[in-house]
């Protein structure tokens, strides 16, 4: 597994440091193993150590994040949060596959590729690939990478189209579909 480190303060973190992080996150690779790459940034501001992962899977992405006094306690929750996102992730693929085998069709999309721009007064604009699946696949993914809303191509029937994926306050998920005029 290929592990890219980034320091917000341009590598003021000693290697020692770094080479513990890169151990700590890269057992993950015994949940599972088509790991395509990862990305772990550390930062330090104002006497807060966060740490923020990123995996790009076959198909998925998985993201987790931690703020702690320092860096090792940083580290070692992120790494018991990413661990517990695997098996889950895991746990559900094999779910899916038994249902699969049961003659229900699975549907395969492409991840999402994000990039980044600053214009302006917007201060971040990702554009991403948006991809046709499933009301289930939009929640796990969404879920996966830890965001209250989620935008995709929604595939059922005749209900087909952009779709806005959301957690409700109140519990559930709510979807937000336009109507083009």
């Amino acid at each position: 597994m290929r592990i890219t480190v980034k320091s917000e303060q341009n590598g003021s973190f000693d290697e020692k440091m770094l080479d513990y992080a890169e151990e700590k996150i890269g057992r993950v690779e015994k949940f599972y193993s088509d790991i395509l790459d990862t990305t772990l940034v550390l930062s330090d501001k104002k006497g807060r150590t966060s740490a923020e992962v990123t995996l790009r899977l076959n198909g998925k992405i998985i993201r987790a994040e931690t703020e702690e006094p320092n860096l090792r306690t940083a580290i070692d929750r992120l790494s018991d949060k990413l661990e517990a996102q695997l098996r889950k992730f895991k746990e559900r693929s094999v779910d899916r596959t038994r249902k699969v085998s049961k003659g229900n069709p699975e549907i395969s999309f492409s991840a999402p590729v994000a990039t980044e721009q600053e214009i302006d007064d917007i201060l971040r604009i990702k554009k991403f690939a948006v991809t046709p699946m499933t009301d289930e696949e939009a929640i796990e993914q969404m879920e996966l990478l830890g965001h209250d809303f989620y935008l995709f191509y929604r595939m059922r029937g005749e209900k087909e189209g952009l779709t806005l994926l959301y957690r409700r306050k109140n519990g559930g998920y709510g979807l937000l579909i336009p109507e083009w005029k």
